[in-house]
C-alpha cells in the first residue's frame, strides 16, 4: 500500500484511515489511546529517517480512523441514547434536518439538537428521527419543532436475517426515534437568520411542486426521485420491480445525475459569457447547492466531490488522478462521519465507481483485439456496446456485495440497464429543462410533463417486464466477510490474468480454496438446527436436518399491517439459500399459525403439506387448499404411530392426535393440534402446537416416552396447558414459549412458568429475547438467542 503512495497518495491515505475504522469497530480502545499514539507518531515523524516518514504519515491516518470513530461512539451522559424508554410523553424541542414525504401521507423528520423537559430540561447528544402520521404541514430545514411524545430506542434484529434497523440508524447518527399522530400538536417556529441548506430546502419544494403540476400521479414519483432524490412517494410494488430488475441504483441521485446537473450549469455559465475558470468555478457551487437540495445523501456527494476534483483541475490546469479523486471524496464523507463507511449505499456507491474505472478498463485490454469498442464503426452500436462494458463492470465490482446484503444474484441487470439508463438520461435531461423553463412560464412545464409522463411509462414497462422474467435473479445464500474478501481477490487475480505473477497467484489461491472446502466438509460433523421464529402472538419453527432436508412448522399470523412470513421468516430462508421446503407443516388452523402459509406456498418450491385434516372455515384456510391445489403441492394427514425418518438416526414420531379421535371426539382446533417428537441421536423436542388439557390427558399415557431435552411450550405457555404429569413425563432442559409481547390474552400465565422452573427447565420467551437458535450434533445442544 505504502509502495503506491506517491502516485496514489490520497487513496492509499483514505485505505489506511478506512482500516483504522474497521478496527476500532471491532476492538475498543480508549480515546486517550487513540491520542497518544498519534502524539507519538507526530514527534516520530521529525525524528524519523526521510525515507520512512511515507510509512509513518499512513500509519498515523490509520490511528485516525481509529480515534475518529472512538469519538462518534463515545456518548456523554446527556446522548439522547440515556432518555429513552420513558413511560410518559415529554416535551421536546428540536431542529429540522431532514425531512422524506412518503405517498400515505406520512413523513419522516431526521432532528438535531434535541432539547427535552422533564423534572430538568437537557440539551442531547444525538439526533431522534420522528414519524408523523398524516402530516399535512411543510416542514424545511432549521424549522423549530415543539411537540410532546414518548422517545424510544430503535429496535435490535429479535430473528435471524432480520434487518438491523437499529444499527442502521445509528450508522447515520440517529439513536432514538418517536412517533406522533394527527392529534398531537407541533409548534413550528421558523429560523431567522438565512441558511444555504434552508434555502436549498425551499428550492426543492418549489421544485416538487412543478413536477405535481405537470406530470400525471403515475410519474411524478419517479420523476421526483431522478431530480430532487425525494424516493418517499414511490410505491413499494414499484420499489420492488426495480430492486427485481437489478436497476434500483437509477433511483438513487448519484454520478449519473450529478453529470448532467454539470452539464447544465456549464452550458448556462456558458451561454452567458462567463470566462472558462469562472464558469468551472460557479458550477462548483452549483453542484453544492444541488448537494444541499438532495440533502446531501452519500452517493450525491461522492459525485459531487468528484465532479469538483475535476473541475478545479481545470480551474488549476493540472491533471487529475481519478483514484485521488475517488479517495478524497470518501476521505472527506467518512471525516464527517466515520460510520458512513458501514452503510450499503456508501459502499455500493464508491465500489461501483472505482469498478467502472478499473474493471472497464482491464476488460477493454483484455478483450480480443476485434471485440475492442474503438474497432466498432457505427456510433449508436459502439455506445450500447461500451454502455454495455460500463454495466458490466459495475455489476462484477458490486456483485459480491448484493450477495452478502441482498442474498440475490442478478441476471438481468446488465441488459435492463442498457435500456434503463438512456431512457434515465433523457428523462434527467428534459427534467431539469422543464424546472427551469417552467419556472418562467408554466406552459413549458405543461409541455415537457406530458413528454415525461410517456417515458416514465416506457421506463416502468421495459423495467416490469425484466422484473418478471423467470431468470431475472436467483436467491443464494449469504456469503461470511471473508468469503467476500476472497472472492474480491480472485476477481483482482483474474482480471490481470495476462500478466504471469498474477496467473501464479492464481492459481495458488485457487487450489488454496479447493483445500479448505475439501478439509471443511471432512472436519465438518453432521448437525441439525431448529430455529424457533419470534413471529408474535404465533407460532412459527424452521428445522434442517443433517441430510439437508428441511421442515417449517407453522407460519405466524397475517394481520392488516404484517405478514410474519413475510417479513420474518422469508429473510431468514433468503439469508440461508433456501428456495423449497420439503415439508410445511401445519399444526392447527388457526391464523396466528396458518396465516403465513399462502404466502410461503407462492413463494417458494412446497414439497408436500402436513395437516391434522380438521376442515376451518377461515379465508386463510381456504386460501391454502386452493393454492395448494393449483400448485399440485399434496397435502399429507399424518396421525398418532406414523414415524417419518430424515437420514440416519433422525426420527419425526406422531404422538397426537390420532385418526380416531378426530372422527370422534370433534375436537377444538387447539387440542387437535399435530404434536410430534423429533429425535436426532440423544437429543428429542417436543412440538406441541396449542394443546391444552384435554390433550395432554391423552399424551401422559406415552409416559416417560415423552421426555425430551426441548418443548415448544403448549399454547403459548396458557394456564390450560402444561398440567403437572405433562411436564413431569417430559422434563425438558430447555422450554421455548412463542409469545408476543403485552397480548391481550396475558399469555404466558405466571403459573406455569412456575411449573416448569420447577423441574429445572430453562424457558426462552420470544417476547423478551426474540428468535432462538437451536444446534446440536445429537449429543451435546448449543443454544443462540437473536437479541442482542
Amino acid at each position: 500500500m505504502v509502495k503506491n503512495y506517491h502516485k496514489f497518495p490520497l487513496a492509499v491515505i483514505f485505505l489506511a484511515y478506512a482500516i483504522g475504522i474497521i478496527f476500532s469497530r471491532f476492538i475498543y480502545l480508549p480515546l486517550t489511546i487513540w491520542i497518544g499514539l498519534i502524539s507519538f507518531c507526530l514527534i516520530f515523524e521529525f525524528w524519523i529517517l526521510k525515507r520512512f516518514r511515507n510509512i509513518v504519515f499512513v500509519i498515523m491516518f490509520f490511528l485516525l480512523g481509529g480515534m475518529n470513530y472512538s469519538i462518534h461512539t463515545t456518548f456523554t451522559k446527556n446522548h439522547i441514547i440515556n432518555f429513552t424508554d420513558f413511560e410518559i410523553p415529554i416535551d421536546i424541542r428540536a431542529k429540522v434536518v431532514r425531512t422524506q414525504y412518503r405517498n400515505d401521507l406520512s413523513a419522516e423528520l431526521v432532528l438535531n439538537d434535541v432539547r427535552i423537559c422533564t423534572q430538568e430540561c437537557y440539551n442531547l447528544d444525538g439526533k431522534l428521527i420522528l414519524y408523523i402520521q398524516e402530516c399535512n404541514a411543510t416542514f424545511m430545514y432549521g424549522d423549530q419543532l415543539e411537540f410532546s411524545t414518548i422517545i424510544y430506542r430503535p429496535d435490535k434484529p429479535d430473528n435471524p436475517g432480520q434487518f438491523n434497523y437499529r444499527r442502521y440508524l445509528s450508522d447515520k447518527n440517529i439513536y432514538a426515534q418517536a412517533w406522533i399522530d394527527k392529534s398531537t400538536e407541533i409548534n413550528k417556529h421558523n429560523i431567522a437568520r438565512f441558511s444555504l441548506v434552508r434555502f436549498a430546502n425551499i428550492v426543492k419544494v418549489k421544485i416538487l411542486k412543478i413536477i405535481d403540476i405537470s406530470t400525471n400521479a403515475t410519474a411524478a414519483p419517479i420523476v421526483k426521485a431522478l431530480i430532487t432524490g425525494s424516493r418517499g412517494e414511490i410505491s413499494d410494488l414499484t420499489e420492488l420491480i426495480f430492486i427485481d430488475s437489478g436497476v434500483i441504483h437509477i433511483l438513487a441521485v448519484s454520478g449519473l445525475h450529478v453529470g448532467y446537473v454539470t452539464l447544465v450549469f456549464l452550458l448556462i455559465f456558458g451561454f452567458l459569457r462567463f470566462p472558462a475558470k469562472t464558469k468551472y468555478f460557479l458550477t462548483i457551487c452549483a453542484l453544492w447547492f444541488y448537494a444541499a437540495m438532495v440533502q446531501f445523501k452519500p452517493s450525491v456527494v461522492r459525485a459531487v466531490t468528484m465532479a469538483s476534483c475535476i473541475l478545479m483541475g481545470k480551474i488549476l490546469e493540472r491533471p487529475l488522478n481519478v483514484y485521488n479523486a475517488l479517495g478524497f471524496a470518501a476521505l472527506i464523507q467518512t471525516l464527517i462521519l466515520p460510520k458512513q463507511l458501514f452503510h450499503v449505499g456508501f459502499q455500493l456507491s464508491f465500489v461501483a465507481v472505482f469498478s467502472i474505472i478499473y474493471i472497464y478498463n482491464r476488460l477493454q485490454h483484455l478483450l480480443p483485439e476485434k471485440f475492442k469498442p474503438y474497432k466498432i464503426t457505427r456510433k449508436l452500436i459502439r455506445y450500447f456496446y461500451q454502455l454495455f462494458l460500463v454495466s458490466l463492470s459495475a455489476q462484477i465490482g458490486t456483485l459480491p456485495l448484493t450477495i452478502y446484503y441482498f442474498n440475490r444474484v442478478p441476471v438481468i441487470s446488465v441488459i435492463a440497464n442498457l435500456f434503463a439508463i438512456p431512457i434515465v438520461g433523457i428523462i434527467g435531461a428534459l427534467g431539469f429543462a422543464q424546472i427551469i423553463l417552467g419556472s418562467i412560464w408554466l406552459g413549458f412545464s405543461m409541455a415537457y410533463g406530458e413528454i415525461l409522463n410517456i417515458l416514465v411509462y416506457i421506463l416502468k414497462t421495459i423495467i416490469s417486464y425484466s422484473a418478471n422474467l423467470s431468470f431475472a435473479y436467483f436467491p443464494i445464500r449469504q456469503f461470511s466477510v471473508i468469503t467476500i474478501i476472497l472472492i474480491y481477490g480472485l476477481t483482482f487475480l483474474l482480471l490481470n490474468f495476462d500478466k504471469r505473477r498474477f496467473r501464479v497467484n492464481f492459481l495458488i489461491l485457487v487450489l488454496m480454496l479447493m483445500n479448505f472446502n475439501v478439509w471443511q466438509k471432512v472436519i465438518n460433523k453432521p448437525s441439525m438446527k431448529v430455529v424457533f421464529f419470534d413471529v408474535g402472538q404465533g407460532d412459527a419453527a424452521y428445522v434442517e436436518f443433517p441430510n439437508g432436508k428441511n421442515m417449517l412448522i407453522d407460519c405466524g399470523m397475517r394481520g392488516f399491517y404484517r405478514n410474519y412470513a413475510r417479513d420474518i421468516i422469508t429473510p431468514y430462508l433468503e439469508k440461508e439459500g433456501i428456495k423449497k421446503i420439503d415439508v410445511l407443516g401445519i399444526s392447527h388452523p388457526h391464523n396466528d399459525h396458518i396465516g403465513g402459509a399462502p404466502y410461503i406456498l407462492e413463494n417458494f418450491s412446497v414439497r408436500c403439506i402436513w395437516e391434522t385434516g380438521i376442515t376451518a372455515e377461515s379465508k386463510v384456510f381456504r386460501e391454502m387448499h386452493y393454492i395448494a391445489d393449483s400448485l399440485n403441492v399434496p397435502i399429507v394427514n399424518p396421525y398418532a404411530g406414523d414415524v417419518f425418518t430424515f437420514g440416519d438416526n433422525t426420527y419425526l414420531q406422531i404422538l397426537h392426535p390420532s385418526q380416531k379421535y378426530i372422527k370422534q371426539s370433534r375436537p377444538n382446533f387447539n387440542n387437535a393440534s399435530t404434536t410430534f417428537k423429533l429425535t436426532y441421536k440423544k437429543v428429542d423436542l417436543l412440538f406441541t402446537g396449542d394443546i391444552e388439557k384435554e390433550a395432554e390427558e391423552y399424551l401422559i399415557l406415552y409416559n416417560n416416552y415423552l421426555d425430551s431435552e426441548i418443548i415448544k411450550v403448549p399454547h403459548h405457555g396458557s394456564s390450560t396447558s402444561s398440567t403437572y404429569s405433562f411436564i413431569h413425563y417430559s422434563s425438558p432442559q430447555y422450554g421455548v414459549i412463542s409469545v408476543g409481547e403485552k397480548n391481550k390474552f396475558g399469555h404466558p400465565s405466571k403459573n406455569t412458568i412456575n411449573k416448569y422452573k420447577k423441574v429445572g427447565c430453562c424457558i426462552h420467551r420470544t417476547d423478551q429475547m426474540g428468535a432462538l437458535l437451536i444446534e446440536t450434533d445429537g449429543n451435546k445442544i448449543d443454544v443462540v438467542d437473536y437479541r442482542y
